[in-house]
């Protein structure tokens, strides 16, 4: 039987309001006006959502997803400091100022990067190598920290390992196995994995990202990966609505 005079506890008003102001916060930032590796996405997912990105299309963002970007970000600082005070030099700014990044194709393809590892203990090198962070854990009933490090980033994770790929060939940081640290949002564990440079991955991401391009500039809309709005993929897509009603 509902409850038609349930009042909503203290913790639910307040997470409420906090949600309410970080969507609100996230939604009013400028949407990006580039296309980079990490809005690719899976290697063989649909390119015409990341298209509806690359346009500037809103994402439906939650209120706690938002919050979940900036826990990412705040995890972030936290394991490079770790990684600094156990010995390592991590560079995460240019000279100059700035993230450390590229950009091609007049700014249209972009990208930066967490950091590079310049230097360390011995037994860790050679130096340097690309550093590439995620904060994972435990959404709903599934740990996805777990299956990274059960399966691997390459089969768990296919995107970021896609992601590593670009980033250490428009770096030319590719002489050296980068280095993928996932940092568990719960426990605070690290699994860190080397991941070697491979050509194949990096030139298809490249070809992606050039197809997705070149489609937006001639005006035409790329295929949708699904022949009817019922596919498991289009059911989390935030353009579903807008993709199958002709937009």
């Amino acid at each position: 039987m509902i409850d038609l005079n349930h009042q909503p506890k203290l913790w639910e008003r307040v997470s409420a309001l906090v949600d309410q102001a970080a969507k609100a916060t996230g939604d009013a930032q400028p949407a990006r006006d580039y296309l980079g590796p990490s809005a690719m996405g899976h290697p063989d997912s649909c390119l015409r959502q990341a298209q509806y990105g690359y346009m500037g299309n809103p994402f439906n963002f939650s209120g706690q997803l938002y919050r979940l970007f900036d826990a990412g970000h705040a995890y972030e600082a936290l394991t490079i400091a770790d990684l600094r005070r156990a010995g390592f030099t991590v560079i995460t700014e240019r000279r100059g100022g700035g993230q450390i990044g590229f950009s091609l194709a007049n700014g249209k393809f972009k990208g930066h990067i967490d950091g590079v590892i310049v230097d360390g203990p011995e037994e860790f090198g050679p130096y340097p190598f690309l550093l590439e962070h995620k904060a994972l854990g435990k959404y709903g009933k599934k740990d996805s920290w777990a299956q990274v490090k059960r399966e691997g980033v390459q089969k768990a994770k296919p995107e970021y390992h896609a992601q590593t790929q670009s980033y250490m060939a428009y770096l030319d940081l590719t002489e050296n196995p980068a280095w993928f640290i996932a940092r568990h949002r719960d426990t605070q564990k690290l699994f860190t994995e080397a991941i070697p440079f491979d050509p194949v991955i990096a030139q298809a991401m490249t070809d992606r990202g050039a197809q997705i391009i070149q489609a937006t500039e001639a005006d035409e809309m790329l295929p949708r990966i699904a022949a009817a709005p019922d596919f498991y993929q289009c059911q989390w897509c935030d353009f579903k609505e807008k993709c199958w009603e002709g937009g």
